[in-house]
């Protein structure tokens, strides 16, 4: 149920420009404040190590939040990602930030980083927070249910995956995440129909593909499973899904070979 590529997922939220600059506007900062921000954002994907120096100037001309949120995402992209969750953290609570959806994006960043440090507890409490203030966003309800399912809380991240698909039905990353929900809790036909559903919308999707190769396997078809994940090495998708549909592979032609 974990995000096969989270980190991919996570760093586009966490160094999106125009996140960036509606937090400027909302602090109303000046012109120069603005362009500071924006490019320790920027830097902070690129050139994480001089995003860190960055944002040490922006601390020193008193920037003190912009200055924190940038050393988060830098922090993250240098893979020090409990340092990174912690200040995200902190940066959240203590935000001047007005508009209840900005700052439930902002707590939604620090859950998705302790995501990637491993606390998928102390993500699920983040995540409560940012849905109370942005009661309508799906994103949010699918990463607390990514982070439910991390604690083996299968029936609650279901709860949310249909609360996301409710608001937006045609979500084929929540209709994948909730057919591996049901697959957990033992619902394979409700996990098919899903998956099924998820191709429909986006054949090619590479995460639906895995899914419903696992499901083929429990359901004894293993020449459609070996199909699913064959078709996943031959898009060059990111390594952990590579890495996920070769051991699959593997795994079952060891089941093959031992019947």
């Amino acid at each position: 149920m974990k995000r096969l590529i989270i980190f991919a997922l996570i760093s586009i939220g966490f160094s999106t420009p125009i996140f960036a600059q509606y937090n400027i506007q909302e602090l109303g900062k000046t012109q120069q404040e603005r362009m500071k921000y924006l490019r320790c954002i920027a830097l902070a994907e690129t050139d994480p190590l001089r995003a860190k120096e960055m944002a040490q100037n922006l601390k020193k001309d008193s920037d003190i939040e912009a200055a924190n949120h940038c050393f988060g995402i830098a922090l993250i992209n240098l893979g020090q990602h409990k340092e990174a969750a912690s200040l995200l953290t902190f940066t959240a609570k203590n935000s001047k930030l007005r508009d209840p959806e900005l700052l439930a994006n902002m707590f939604a960043q620090a859950a998705n980083a302790w995501m990637i440090a491993g606390s998928d507890s102390q993500a699920a409490e983040l995540l409560d927070t940012a849905i109370t203030l942005a009661p309508r966003e799906p994103e949010y309800f699918i990463d607390r249910a990514i982070a439910l399912a991390g604690q083996s809380k299968y029936w609650d991240a279901l709860d949310n995956l249909n609360e996301a698909i409710s608001i937006e039905p045609e979500r084929v990353d929540a209709l994948t995440f909730r057919a591996s929900a049901w697959r957990r809790v033992g619902s394979i036909e409700l996990a098919a129909q899903d998956i099924k559903e998820a191709l429909r919308l986006q054949p090619d999707y590479p995460e639906a593909l895995l899914e419903r190769g696992l499901i083929n396997a429990i359901q004894g078809d293993q020449a459609a499973a070996r199909s699913d994940w064959i078709k996943i090495l031959r898009y060059n998708v990111s390594d952990p899904l590579n890495k996920a549909a070769k051991t699959n592979l593997q795994k079952l032609k060891l089941s093959i070979r031992h019947k």
